[in-house]
């Protein structure tokens, strides 16, 4: 199997603004999971985590990924974009979506499911899924009070 390469925006404080350039590599044949800091170039400046695949854990949905490696805690997101355009309503989470789709985090994750990391992940399109899920139970709801209320008067 090849290595995996995906370049990431690396948080290191809470802020969008503590943000710098990262690289995952995930390689499958030798069960390493990387994660690293580049500089403009695309060079690799610092390797932030380094661990076997069995040794990660991953929390995260959509773009954005939680690692814990021996303790250490870092976020990544594939695609800052697709996290920004999804406060823009219905179109901006469509927009968002495609995005997602074409951000490598689904190809990241199932590398890292593959090798045995414990993964806990809601895709892009199961966290839509759910909205409109409650959305519809909601109105379900709501239509169903009005219905008794009319009944009864």
């Amino acid at each position: 199997m090849p290595v995996i390469t995906q370049p990431v925006q690396l948080y290191d404080g809470f802020t969008l603004f503590s943000a710098t350039s990262g690289a995952i590599d995930v390689d499958e044949d030798r069960q390493l999971f990387q994660l690293s800091r580049i500089d403009p170039g695309g060079n690799r400046i610092e390797t932030v985590l380094s661990a076997p695949i069995s040794q990660v854990v991953v929390r995260g949905q959509a773009t954005r990924l939680r690692f814990l490696v021996g303790g250490v805690r870092k976020m990544v997101d594939f695609s800052i974009g697709s996290t920004m355009m999804q406060g823009f309503g219905l179109a901006g989470e469509i927009a968002g979506g495609v995005m997602n789709s074409r951000s490598g985090v689904n190809q990241v994750v199932a590398a890292l499911r593959r090798g045995g990391a414990e993964v806990h992940y809601w895709s892009y399109w199961k966290r839509i899924g759910l909205i409109w899920l409650i959305v519809i139970g909601f109105f379900i709801v709501i239509f169903g009070v009005i219905a008794l209320a009319a009944l009864r008067g």
